[in-house]
C-alpha cells in the first residue's frame, strides 16, 4: 500500500543533463516487497564504473497511477509517477538489505524533454552493453508461466546445451524427442503461447536491449531464467520440429526473434537489415521502429539528421528511405514495402514500418542474395523528385493465375488427422491449389523441371534468412511430399509416426507456413510460378527494377505505379529476365 501522502507531493522536477553524453540512474533504497519505494536520481557517464542494472520491460497503458519518492543529489524531493508495470518491476527488484542502482527509460529520461530523448538515443548501445545485468520483465503473473519455466528447464536439464554427441546417436535424439512430446501437454503449451506471447518479445527497444547487455535474465513474478536458457530452449524447440506445436503465431514471431538476435549479436548489420528483422516488433512511438535500432547498425549515420521526436512520422520513413537509396544506389529497401491504403501520406516506394503485421521480407539473404536486376551498372540512376521515385526497369508481364488466399492458419503435421476428420480441408489450401495452378495449359514444362521448379518455389528459394536452397533441401521436400502424399485423413497411424523421422517434414512445413503467410502462390501469364502480395488486383504487373534485389510488383496509377511489394518469382531471380530482355531497361516512375 503506497503512503496516501504520496499523492500531495509534488511532481519531481529534472535538471537538465549537464552533457549529453551523461545518463541518470535510480538508486532504489532497500526495503520488503509491497512498501513504499524511495529513491533518488544521479547524473552519471556510462563507462565511468557506475555499477548498474537495466529494467527492459514493456510501458504497458500509458497510465501512470504508481508514486515514487525520489530526491535529486541537491536534496531536491519530488514524486515519479509511473505505470504499474515499472512499479511492479522495482519491487521485485529491490534488495531488502542494501541499494541497487539501475537504469529504465521511463524515469531516467525526461521524456517531457524531446531533445533529451533524441539525445539518449544515440547512447543506447553503450549503456546497455555497460550495465551489470539486464533485468527482463515479464509481468506479476509469474504463476500463468510456471509450466513453461518448468518444461524449458527441464528440456534443457535432458538435452545438454550446445549439443553434444547425442545428436550423432539416432537412438538418443529419437528417444529425447518422444520424452519432450510426452512432457507437452496442454497447460505446457498454454503456458509457453502465453510465455512466447507476452508482449515484451515484441516490443521494439527489446531487441536493441538484448543484443547489447552481456548478461540477461528473464523475470515473471517470482520466476525467472537466463536469457541464454530461453535462446537455447529455442533453437532446440524449433531444430527438433517440437515447436510447430505452438499455435498462437506470435509465439513463433517471438522465438523467431530470439534465434535472430543470437545469430546477428556480433555480426554487423545495416539499418536495413534490423528494420527488417524487426518489421513484427511493436513501438509507442512509431518512431522508435527506426530510432531504435540507429545506435546497433553498422551505417548509423545514415540518417540525415540525428533522432528528432518532432519529426513526423511519415517524414523519418521517407527521409530514411532517399538516405539508404542514395547511400547504396539501390532498391532494396523496396523489400519492406508492402501495399497499405492507410498509409502514413508518404508514397506506395517508402516502407511503412509502422504496420508490424504485414508480410516479412523473406528476400534479402546475406549470403548469396538474389540478384534479379542483373550485374550493376553505373549508368544506371535513381532520381528522386518530390514524391515521385524514377528507375531504370522491365515491365515483365501479368498474373494468369493465384491461389483463392492467402495462409492465415498455422496446421500441426502431428494434428493433420484430426483437422480432415474434422473438415478443415481448406487449411490445407496452399498446397491443394498449387497443384492446381501448376496443371493449367500455360505450365508446359517437362515433369523433372516442374518438379524443380514446384519445390523451390513453395520454398521460396531459400532454406534460412543467410542460406540459399541447396540440392539437399530436396531430400526434406521430398518426405514432406511423400508425408502429404501418403496421408491418410481416416488413419491414426500418420499421427504416431516417429517424431524422429518427423523432424524433416516439420521443418518443411514450417518453412511453407512462413512463406505462404500474407502471400498467395501464383503462375505467370508465361507460366513461372511464384509467391505474390495478397494484396493483388487484376491488372498488377510484374517487373524487374534497377537495384532491386527481388522482382517488383506494380499496380498500374495514370502513368506511374504504385509499389504493391516484391515477390518471389522463380526463374527470373537471379537476372534471367535482364539478360533475355530484347528491349533496354526503361525509366518508370513509381509515386
Amino acid at each position: 500500500m503506497q503512503d496516501q501522502s504520496l499523492a500531495a507531493s509534488r511532481k519531481y522536477v529534472y535538471k537538465p543533463l549537464e552533457s549529453p553524453s551523461n545518463i541518470r540512474v535510480l538508486a532504489v533504497e532497500p526495503g520488503s516487497y509491497g512498501s513504499d519505494i524511495h529513491c533518488s536520481l544521479r547524473e552519471v557517464q556510462p563507462g565511468d564504473g557506475t555499477i548498474y542494472t537495466t529494467i527492459s520491460y514493456v510501458w504497458g497503458e500509458p497510465k501512470f497511477p504508481c508514486r515514487v519518492s525520489c530526491t535529486s543529489l541537491d536534496n531536491v524531493s519530488g514524486i515519479l509517477c509511473m505505470t504499474e508495470s515499472l512499479y511492479a518491476a522495482l519491487q521485485t527488484i529491490r534488495q531488502v538489505d542494501q541499494p541497487i542502482t539501475v537504469w529504465a527509460d521511463a524515469i531516467c529520461i525526461n521524456q517531457d524533454d524531446l531533445d533529451e530523448r533524441s539525445q539518449q538515443v544515440l547512447l543506447m548501445r553503450k549503456l546497455y552493453l555497460e550495465c551489470l545485468r539486464l533485468f527482463a520483465w515479464l509481468g506479476e503473473d509469474g504463476d500463468l508461466y510456471d509450466a513453461a519455466f518448468d518444461y524449458i528447464s527441464y528440456a534443457l536439464e535432458k538435452f545438454e546445451y550446445p549439443p553434444g554427441p547425442v545428436l550423432g546417436d539416432p537412438h538418443a535424439v529419437r528417444s529425447l524427442i518422444e520424452d519432450l512430446y510426452s512432457k507437452l501437454t496442454d497447460e505446457v503449451l498454454s503456458s509457453l503461447n502465453m510465455f512466447f506471447g507476452n508482449s515484451w518479445f515484441r516490443r521494439a527497444w527489446t531487441f536493441q536491449e538484448v543484443l547489447c547487455a552481456s548478461e540477461a535474465t528473464v523475470f515473471a513474478g517470482d520466476r525467472n531464467i537466463p536469457y541464454e536458457d530461453v535462446a537455447n530452449f529455442v533453437r532446440l524447440f524449433v531444430d527438433f520440429g517440437i515447436g510447430i506445436r505452438l499455435s498462437d503465431m506470435s509465439s513463433h514471431l517471438a522465438m523467431g526473434q530470439v534465434i535472430v538476435i543470437t545469430q546477428f549479436r556480433n555480426r554487423p548489420t545495416t539499418l536495413l537489415q534490423l528494420a527488417a528483422m524487426t518489421r513484427s516488433r511493436q513501438a509507442t512511438d512509431l518512431r522508435d521502429k527506426l530510432y531504435s535500432l540507429i545506435a546497433i547498425a553498422s551505417d548509423s549515420a545514415l540518417l540525415p539528421y540525428p533522432p528528432d521526436y518532432r519529426i513526423a512520422v511519415g517524414k523519418v520513413y521517407q527521409d530514411f528511405t532517399v538516405a539508404w537509396m542514395a547511400e547504396y544506389e539501390a532498391l532494396n529497401v523496396l523489400s519492406l514495402c508492402v501495399y497499405s491504403a492507410d498509409a502514413l501520406g508518404t508514397p506506395s516506394w517508402v516502407p511503412n514500418l509502422a504496420r508490424s503485421k504485414d508480410i516479412p521480407s523473406m528476400f534479402e539473404i546475406v549470403e548469396d542474395p538474389f540478384n534479379a536486376c542483373g550485374p550493376y551498372d553505373e549508368s544506371k540512376r535513381l532520381i528522386v523528385r518530390n514524391n515521385t521515385l524514377s528507375a531504370p526497369g522491365l515491365l515483365l508481364e501479368k498474373i494468369a493465375t493465384s491461389a483463392s488466399r492467402s495462409l492465415e492458419v498455422t496446421v500441426r503435421i502431428r494434428d493433420l488427422h484430426k483437422v480432415l476428420a474434422e473438415g478443415a480441408m481448406d487449411q490445407l489450401h496452399v498446397l491443394r491449389e498449387a497443384l492446381q495452378i501448376i496443371s493449367m495449359p500455360c505450365w508446359k514444362a517437362p515433369e523433372p523441371i516442374r518438379k524443380q521448379a514446384l519445390w523451390r518455389t513453395l520454398l521460396g528459394g531459400n532454406w534460412t534468412d543467410s542460406c540459399r536452397l541447396r540440392q539437399h533441401h530436396e531430400n526434406d521436400f521430398n518426405s514432406f511430399w511423400e508425408f502429404m502424399q501418403q496421408f491418410d485423413p481416416e488413419s491414426e497411424s500418420d499421427s504416431t509416426r516417429d517424431d524422429y523421422d518427423l523432424i524433416r517434414v516439420t521443418n518443411v512445413e514450417t518453412k511453407v507456413i512462413d512463406i505462404a503467410r500474407e502471400r498467395r502462390f501464383c503462375m505467370s501469364e508465361s507460366g513461372c510460378m511464384g509467391w505474390i502480395p495478397k494484396a493483388e488486383k487484376e491488372g498488377d504487373i510484374i517487373s524487374v527494377l534497377y537495384g532491386c534485389f527481388a522482382p517488383v510488383f506494380l499496380r498500374p496509377k495514370g502513368n506511374a505505379f504504385e509499389v504493391i511489394g516484391t515477390c518471389y518469382i522463380h526463374g527470373i531471380m537471379d537476372g534471367e529476365a535482364v539478360a533475355a530482355a530484347q528491349d533496354p531497361m526503361q525509366q518508370i516512375d513509381l509515386v
